[in-house]
């Protein structure tokens, strides 16, 4: 295989790669368990949900990062060194995926099933 054939091969492997997770990240569940309604559906999983915060309560861990901008040009012409610092926060909760996965769990264990809809 040549590099230019070598290339083409990755690029494809790239577009398929790509439109997979784009495909995926549109994807819509739905719970179905035979003989019951959508209502009894969501006491289910607020129960399934409950019971998962319960196990595995929120952790909450706060990110930041500090980005400097350089002093403005009057400031550099006295040859003084001003620098501007902003900070920005992100919170995230480090329990949320493996909390998902007692969710799935717990309403399997009921007997629901997971479909795609779309």
């Amino acid at each position: 295989m040549n590099k230019k054939q070598r290339y083409k091969h990755i690029y494809s492997l790239s577009s398929v790669s790509i439109m997979t997770i784009l495909l995926a990240a549109c994807t819509q569940y739905k719970w179905v368990k035979p003989g019951e309604s959508d209502s009894s559906m969501r006491k289910e999983y607020v129960s399934c949900q409950a019971k998962s915060l319960r196990e595995l309560p929120p952790d909450n861990m706060v990110h930041s990062d500090s980005v400097y901008g350089s002093a403005d040009e009057k400031d550099k012409k006295k040859k003084r060194i001003n620098y501007e610092q902003s900070t920005n926060y992100d919170i995230s909760d480090a329990n949320e995926n493996a909390r998902e996965v007692l969710i799935t769990d717990c309403m399997m264990a009921r007997g629901w099933t997971q479909i795609i809809i779309n």
